[in-house]
């Protein structure tokens, strides 16, 4: 069975760079992206159905985004992973309709870890 593939929204250029380092020597399949309003058109194009977000986009705000993705029939089952440092998100996480967290700033064998375990689903 192939690997799923899945999708990391976040602005920190420095941040997308380092994972592109780390999870292509694990052998991931991944696309990145470092704008909000990408992200819709990549889950589409691509079939993508994990999604790590930040919610502290320049663009726009990670709300926005989870909205579109909930109310899109081809996404509203995505799962979405909330990538942020803010503690109110976590706390806010049922609200917000998302499947987990990983706060900033992680561990990249964490970040690994929840990968695998989502992707097993």
């Amino acid at each position: 069975m192939a690997m799923k593939k899945f999708l990391i929204c976040d602005n920190d250029n420095d941040l997308l760079e380092l994972l592109n380092i780390y999870l292509k020597s694990k052998g991931y399949d991944f696309m990145l992206v470092n704008q909000g309003n990408m992200v819709m058109e990549t889950l589409k194009r691509n079939h993508i159905q994990l999604v790590f977000l930040d919610l502290n986009l320049a663009d726009m705000h990670g709300t926005e985004i989870i909205e579109q993705i909930r109310k899109d029939p081809q996404t509203k089952d995505t799962t979405i992973i909330l990538l942020t440092a803010s503690l109110r998100a976590k706390r806010n996480m049922d609200k917000m309709n998302v499947d987990g967290f990983v706060e900033k700033p992680f561990d990249l064998k964490d970040l690994d870890r929840m990968i695998r375990k989502k992707l097993k689903k």
